[in-house]
């Protein structure tokens, strides 16, 4: 719900220790994912994964505003802020005009440990290179410092005949691996995303861009309907996103499909449950009878605040 909060271009530079710079998408939707590194890679069958990132200015001492920068075009960004308080050493922050931004990670707050209030410099953690210039937006005074959040959900699969489990990494795309993540749920056997777009200057083959609604094809494949992540092989679009006028693809709904599954087994036919979205069935087909688990889906749309604001 809370995806790409402050980023509504969806635009961001990540300018944290531990991590290449680079430009990226406040929302990263990975279909067939495989654990890479720290985050993933698109692979041939199974559970997709997602990576979301946004401001988490809802809390108190979670935002304040810019009144000089200084280094930020080198690896010693550093600014000075009108109220330290509610901001503490190792906290995510993101420096943003509400479109584009940049996401940094605190090494001091008043060139110490702090805590700190009122004006003063908050530096942060030096990041290999700098990436800053790169997402086309340039910092100014008056723009926003508030704190971050970065995480990923993804699926890892059991070893028959336990089913899997649902995973929460709690610095998602900013993370080196997964060793952090933590079971959110178990008895998964399958989750697929996908990405509601309302396509915008380039209608599908399946309904009308720009409508305010989200059109599905009653047999999903790559580019029919407004649906990304529905069929195989359907990345994301690059950002920017939700720009005015009409140049790219206006972002506004998730779609999460949980297949969950009972423990213990039943008396009943072979169940047959697939397929969802691109992923695999749950058998091949409906026939005989022996003990079976019995099975649930869980669907969940959502639509992120900052995918339906107005420009």
């Amino acid at each position: 719900r809370r995806s790409c909060g402050c980023l509504s271009e969806g635009v961001v530079a990540l300018d944290v220790p531990g991590l290449a710079p680079v430009v990226t998408g406040c929302v990263r939707y990975w279909d067939n994912a495989v654990q890479s590194g720290g985050t993933f890679t698109s692979g041939a069958v199974g559970a997709d994964a997602i990576e979301v990132l946004y401001c988490t200015a809802n809390t108190v001492g979670s935002y304040t505003v810019a009144t000089s920068f200084s280094g930020f075009n080198t690896t010693t960004p550093a600014v000075t802020v009108t109220d330290m308080t509610g901001f503490a050493v190792g906290d995510l922050v993101m420096v943003t005009n509400f479109k584009r931004g940049n996401l940094f990670r605190i090494s001091t707050i008043n060139g110490g440990a702090g805590p700190a209030t009122g004006a003063g410099p908050i530096a942060f953690a030096s990041p290999s290179s700098n990436a800053i210039n790169a997402t086309g937006y340039v910092p100014t005074v008056g723009d926003a410092v508030v704190k971050a959040s970065s995480s990923a959900i993804y699926y890892v699969a059991g070893v028959a005949p336990t089913p899997g489990q649902l995973y929460y990494d709690p610095d998602g795309m900013i993370g080196a691996n997964h060793t952090d993540a933590q079971p959110l749920i178990d008895g998964v056997s399958d989750l697929q995303f996908s990405i509601g777009a309302d396509m915008q200057s380039v209608a599908p083959a399946t309904g009308t861009a720009n409508d305010g609604r989200i059109d599905a094809a009653a047999a999903p494949a790559t580019g029919n309907d407004e649906w990304i992540g529905n069929a195989a092989a359907e990345p994301l679009p690059a950002p920017p996103w939700n720009l005015t006028p009409a140049a790219a693809p206006m972002l506004r709904q998730i779609r999460s499909t949980v297949v969950v599954r009972t423990i213990n087994s039943y008396p009943s036919p072979i169940p047959n449950l697939g397929p969802f979205e691109d992923g695999p069935t749950i058998t091949a087909a409906v026939s005989g009878t022996g003990r079976y688990p019995r099975f649930r889906v869980m669907r969940s749309i959502v639509a992120p605040r900052v995918w339906n604001l107005s420009e």
